[in-house]
Order: C-alpha cells, then sequence, then structure tokens
C-alpha cells in the first residue's frame, strides 16, 4: 500500500499517510503499549486480534510492568511482518514529556531494527492513543528523529511508514513535509555539485582540501538538521509514573476531553454512514429494477459506494474501541 507522502534521504525513504498499520506490507509493525502489555485498545488491539493467540503467548515471557522507554520484540503471529515491537509509552499519569518519550523510543525501534537486519518499519503515532499525546508533536518528533538517525547511521532500513489512521489531514500533515524534503534537497544539492567540482577540476591539492573540507561541512549540517534538544534527555523513566491528586485530577480532564472529541468524530462517521447506507439502499433498488439494463455508472456507483462502506464500518469500530479504552482509563483514574 502506497503512503501519501515521502521524504527520502540517502539510501532510506520515510513514508507518511493514512492506513491501517495492520494492512503495511513491513518486516517490523510497531505497537504502541502500556507497561502490562495489555493490547487493550486503539492499535494495539487491532494488532493482538489480527495476529492471533501467538502474540499473546510470546509477551507472557516478559516479567511486567515493563519500564517505560522500553522496546520488546515479539513474533508477529498471524500477520505476515516479521516482527512486533511494543514500545512501551505509558499512560496519563506517566509524566515524561512527548518529544523526550517519542524520540528515545523512535531511536530505540530503528536501532534494534538495523541489529535485526530488516528493511521495512510500520509506526503508527506513538504515544497519541491512550497515552493522550498530541498528534502533530509526535509526527514532528517521529520524523525528525529518524531522519536523523538516518543522517548519523550506516543502516539496512530502506523504509519508514509512518501510518496515521485518525487526527491528523493530509492539508496538515504537506507542509511538514514539504519543510523537510526543501531543507534535505537544498544541502545535497550543493553536496552534489561540490563533488563534481572536485572531479572536474585539476589535481590542485590545495584546492581539493578545501573543497573536501566545505563537503565535510555540509555532511555536518546535514547530520545536525533534524536534531532537537529532546534527543540528548535523560533515559531514565523509572519514575514516570510517580502518581499526586494533581496529577490524577489533570489526567482525568485530559481524558475526559479526549472522549468528548472522539464522541464528535464519531457521531460524525455514524451519520455519514447513514447517508452512504441510504444511497446504496437506492441505487440497489435502481439496478434491481433495471436488472440487466443498469447503466454502468449506477453500477460503477454501487461498487464504490460498497468499498466507502467497508472502510467506514472499519473505522467506526476502531473509534468505537478507542472510545470504549478512553471510558475505562476514566473509570480507573477516578
Amino acid at each position: 500500500m502506497d503512503l501519501e507522502f515521502q521524504i527520502p534521504l540517502l539510501d532510506t525513504t520515510v513514508h507518511i499517510g493514512h492506513a491501517d498499520l495492520t494492512t503495511i506490507d513491513a518486516d517490523v509493525l510497531v505497537c504502541p503499549g502500556n507497561p502490562y502489555l495489555s493490547l487493550s485498545g486503539g492499535v494495539a488491539l487491532e494488532i493482538r486480534n489480527k495476529a492471533g493467540d501467538a502474540i499473546i503467548l510470546d509477551l507472557r515471557k516478559h516479567p511486567l510492568p515493563a519500564q517505560i522507554g522500553t522496546v520488546i520484540v515479539t513474533g508477529a503471529g498471524q500477520l505476515p511482518a516479521r516482527y512486533i515491537f511494543h514500545a512501551i509509552s505509558g499512560g496519563f499519569l506517566d509524566k515524561v514529556p512527548q518529544d523526550v518519550l517519542t524520540a528515545h523510543l523512535v531511536r530505540e525501534v530503528l536501532t534494534l531494527g538495523t541489529q535485526l537486519n530488516v528493511q521495512h518499519i510500520a509506526l503508527p503515532l506513538i504515544g497519541t492513543g491512550i497515552a493522550g499525546g498530541n498528534k502533530a508533536i509526535a509526527l514532528d518528533c517521529i520524523l525528525d528523529t529518524a531522519l536523523h538517525y538516518i543522517a548519523n547511521n550506516a543502516t539496512s532500513i530502506r523504509h519508514i511508514s509512518v501510518v496515521i489512521f485518525v487526527g491528523l489531514t493530509s492539508e496538515q500533515i504537506a507542509p511538514k513535509v514539504q519543510a523537510r524534503n526543501e531543507a534535505i534537497q537544498a544541502l545535497q544539492t550543493i553536496m552534489r555539485k561540490l563533488h563534481d567540482l572536485r572531479n572536474s577540476l585539476p589535481d590542485d591539492a590545495d584546492l581539493q582540501a578545501m573543497l573536501l573540507q566545505r563537503l565535510y561541512g555540509y555532511d555536518a549540517q546535514l547530520r545536525q538538521r533534524f536534531y532537537f534538544p529532546a534527543m540528548d534527555s535523560p533515559k531514565d523513566f523509572s519514575s514516570a509514573g510517580a502518581d499526586s491528586p494533581q496529577q490524577r485530577k489533570e489526567a482525568i480532564a485530559q481524558v475526559t476531553e479526549l472522549l468528548q472529541t472522539l464522541a464528535t468524530e464519531l457521531n460524525h462517521e455514524t451519520e455519514i454512514q447513514k447517508i452512504e447506507q441510504f444511497r446504496l439502499q437506492e441505487q440497489e433498488k435502481h439496478a434491481a429494477t433495471k436488472g440487466l439494463d443498469t447503466a454502468p455508472h449506477i453500477t460503477l456507483e454501487i461498487t464504490e459506494l460498497q468499498r466507502r462502506m467497508e472502510e467506514r464500518r472499519h473505522k467506526i469500530e476502531q473509534l468505537r474501541t478507542q472510545r470504549d479504552a478512553y471510558a475505562s482509563e476514566l473509570k480507573k483514574l477516578s
């Protein structure tokens, strides 16, 4: 499945777009998880349902609770991927700054992927489901951490797919991709010209040394272009789950707001589903009346409506699962 946007850098391409993570043909699927690896909501539940019991048996081999910031590797069960990387991103009471935790987890995922010699890793917006993180911040952190890793490490990874299910539109994603592509292309264009100039000039040692020094300078710029300070923050998250009355109050408010947003989106999708259902019924009646004389465009519209309705049904199921998970989290917090 092709995603809408690409950012090529060196031998690796970062892909970004809307899809169901479990449909991506990748060596590794990244599954956001809580310290108890319950796989009870959102992307994690979808992976659990499609991977089958084998993934649960694999997880039982690991001591719990898992520490926030760790990545646990299991098989992928009935999914076509080779591995599932369970990225432990915590919950509403775990007060690790979002950029710090996201940068750390993405780097851990890519390091493990390189060690296992995989070529394609697909990941969602880590920390934005039950953990409640901001999706725009998550995307920025994932893109910059991935690009920084590619620029600074030899890796087997040739494709990194950042998969978005809901919450960010293509119009919101496009400027983020464009800005990064322009930055990369500007630096790489200068570096290619310097390479060509070195190859075309006579064997003048001083001139060659000067050009080589400039090349090193631009290479250093490329290596640091996507750095952000959270990459250097401490990586000990052992006290991340510390609780206090104020933290609990803030967490309850955050979950309540997310539930309200989710309810609005669910109502919107359900209303569209009703409209599509009515339209489909009308067209099917028309086709049944006409029989073999049904106009080709009516048949095509019925097929397209059926496809859209199946996609919407799946999306509504995901939203309901996410709503139920938030409701359960709210109950525990209260």
